[in-house]
């Protein structure tokens, strides 16, 4: 888990990432996933790397 975000209202909103420091001036993500905070497992469901739920 890398942190919480407070969002206040549904929608479409836009995250952005910017590198502070490094040699590597690569940034790749596979996924970003929001989970409710008051869900009973942050570190489920996962995905495979083809893109299918696994609980």
């Amino acid at each position: 888990m890398l942190g919480i975000v407070d969002v206040t209202s549904t929608g479409r909103h836009k995250i952005k990432f910017e590198l502070l420091s490094g040699q590597n001036a690569d940034c790749n993500f596979d996924m970003v996933h929001f989970i409710p905070i008051d869900w009973p497992s942050q570190t489920s469901p996962r995905f495979d790397p083809d893109g299918k739920i696994v609980y």
